[in-house]
């Protein structure tokens, strides 16, 4: 298990349209596990943001070449496009870079 601990501004300003000056505590925990025989990596991480109105993205390079990946949602398990498309600005209803989930993604 391996914790990293950073800062990050703990909300934004609405009043000036900026961050705000002070910052709050961000403790990452991560359990990485690679197992004898396997093709995949696990990585459990935990996250924990104190921040009042900010949000967290993780990424994890995979070198993998796909344009597709799998996510967990309530009721099933879906195929998602990791891009948007390009003609996404033409759509009434843009579609968003980011997803619900339940619990894990599988790149494959």
């Amino acid at each position: 298990m391996r914790d990293r601990h950073t800062s990050v501004p703990e909300h934004f300003d609405w009043a000036s349209g900026n961050r705000g000056a002070s910052t709050a505590a961000l403790v990452v925990q991560s359990l990485i596990t690679l197992r004898r025989g396997a093709r995949e990596v696990e990585i459990d991480a935990s996250i924990i943001n104190t921040a009042s109105d900010h949000r967290l993205r993780a990424l994890f390079p995979t070198d993998v070449a796909t344009h597709t990946y799998m996510a967990d949602t309530p009721f099933d398990a879906v195929e998602r496009a990791i891009q948007l498309r390009e003609d996404n600005h033409l759509y009434r209803e843009l579609e968003m870079e980011t997803k619900p989930q339940q619990s894990w993604t599988a790149v494959m």
